[in-house]
């Protein structure tokens, strides 16, 4: 076989790749990760994990955030109706409303919110948002929560009506539990 000079770089080009190639793999898998847990005097430890233990919250922060939760999604709920659904909607908040404001909202707010939505069988709706919560007063019993709320009212015969409104949140604590004792619309 007749090699020329050609031939010869090329083999050995190729030769010496296969080694390097070979070499690289079995110093890359003969690495061993440290594991152990001890660390001597002066060592570094690779892997830093960074804890933070947050502060307790004090028995008044703890109200005044579940205050502006329960706050936020009644004012919502309690704001919010259609034609079609009136009567349906305090079932649902009776769990954060004392009874006798939920015997309130029964019968004078949902006669009210019929009224200004009664449309002659056509769909009317109230949407409302609340925007910002504000706990106001706060007391071991009771409570006063300010919500701004953005509200749209839709009828079926005129534009969609946007206006901004506050709606004023009593609370008393009964058992331990928050409940809504009186609402007022500013």
């Amino acid at each position: 076989m007749y090699w020329t000079r050609k031939k010869i770089i090329i083999a050995i080009i190729v030769l010496a790749a296969v080694v390097a190639g070979i070499l690289i793999f079995y110093l890359w898998r003969s690495q061993t990760r440290d594991t152990s847990k001890e660390l001597g005097p002066g060592s570094v430890n690779k892997t830093r994990v960074l804890t933070y233990q947050a502060p307790e919250l004090t028995e008044a922060e703890k109200n005044s955030l579940a205050l502006t939760n329960i706050s936020r999604s009644f004012a919502e709920r309690f704001g919010t109706a259609s034609s079609q659904t009136v009567e349906l909607g305090f079932s649902e908040l009776k769990a954060v409303m004392t009874d006798s404001f939920y015997q309130w909202a029964g019968t004078t707010y949902q006669n009210r919110l019929a009224s200004e939505l009664k449309s002659d069988g056509a769909y009317a709706v109230l949407t409302t948002e609340a925007l910002a919560v504000e706990v106001s007063e706060l007391a071991a019993d009771k409570a006063v929560v300010i919500v701004e709320t953005t509200r749209v009212k839709k009828m079926p015969d005129s534009d969609p009506i946007n206006y901004k409104q506050k709606l004023t949140l009593n609370f008393l604590n009964q058992g331990g539990e928050w409940k809504v004792d009186g609402a007022y619309w500013q």
